[in-house]
């Protein structure tokens, strides 16, 4: 590889377009196998159930033990340097793109099996948190990604093209989509509320734009339904709603598109400033 990643491992935007433009990569989508071929990881394909057995006798320090079967990718570090990405053909393709690139993430973060053995929860979800962040970067390079988002109009249609563009997930596009956009959007993934009778939607998280004017809180309750009419759009719904039903320190009227990805258990709304929109 003839790169030194020490350097990099805490800037994953800088680690990043160092190894696409050694690749040579210029447009989307970001081929895996490119990226891990570059930086010695070979990718094999095997059950789940095999993940365990095969590591173990390519002489792998970091070895997928309990719980193997639920696993879409891994990373294994060989002593001899012969690491490896064992993934599970079975997921769909966004899904496992997304675990590989994880994996590679581990890999330039330096977390080897040795790192992990005595770290914390708290210390290993920073980790995969990093990790997500190399994955991000290299599946939705930030340049490529931005000139993209700035040539679409805002909207759900905007993700869905861009999602299908960078053979990503739904989800990780959206949310990267919230993060680079240079105008004041939020991405919002919500489930139906606690108490059914209130139909009211629940945020589990969201994500803003650096221009967006205000966070928006987990646990939130939302009624929705109260200002976005269902099938205004296809297979969603769009409306305007004020930023005090999303309990939000701001007084603007928000544009809001909302679809169900999920077959209904789980929405995914997209917010931004509607035009001359004061409350």
């Amino acid at each position: 590889m003839g790169v030194s990643w020490e350097d990099f491992r805490l800037v994953p935007p800088m680690a990043a377009k160092m190894v696409l433009d050694a690749c040579g990569i210029q447009q989307p989508p970001v081929c895996e196998r490119t990226v891990a071929g570059y930086l010695g990881l070979e990718i094999v394909e095997a059950t789940r159930d095999d993940f365990a057995d095969y590591a173990e006798s390519r002489g792998h320090e970091r070895t997928p033990a309990e719980g193997a079967e639920k696993l879409e990718a891994c990373l294994c570090w060989a002593h001899n340097g012969d690491h490896c990405i064992l993934v599970n053909q079975s997921r769909p393709e966004a899904r496992l793109r997304w675990s590989i690139f994880h994996e590679i993430g581990h890999f330039l973060g330096g977390h080897t099996r040795a790192v992990d053995t005595d770290s914390t929860p708290d210390v290993r979800k920073r980790r995969d948190r990093t990790a997500n962040k190399y994955a991000a970067e290299l599946i939705m390079p930030r340049g490529m990604f931005l000139k993209d988002v700035q040539a679409l109009d805002i909207g759900l249609s905007a993700v869905y093209s861009l999602e299908e563009r960078y053979v990503s997930s739904m989800e990780a596009t959206a949310s990267r989509y919230a993060e680079l956009h240079p105008d004041p959007v939020a991405i919002v993934w919500a489930r139906p509320g606690r108490d059914t009778g209130a139909n009211t939607l629940c945020v589990e998280y969201a994500i803003e734009s650096r221009r967006f004017p205000a966070r928006i809180n987990r646990d939130t309750e939302v009624d929705l339904w109260t200002y976005v009419e269902w099938d205004s759009l296809p297979g969603g719904g769009f409306g305007t709603i004020p930023s005090s039903a999303l309990h939000l320190s701001m007084d603007q009227v928000l544009n809001v598109q909302c679809i169900a990805p999920h077959g209904g258990y789980r929405f995914l709304l997209l917010l931004w400033p509607a035009e001359g929109g004061d409350e």
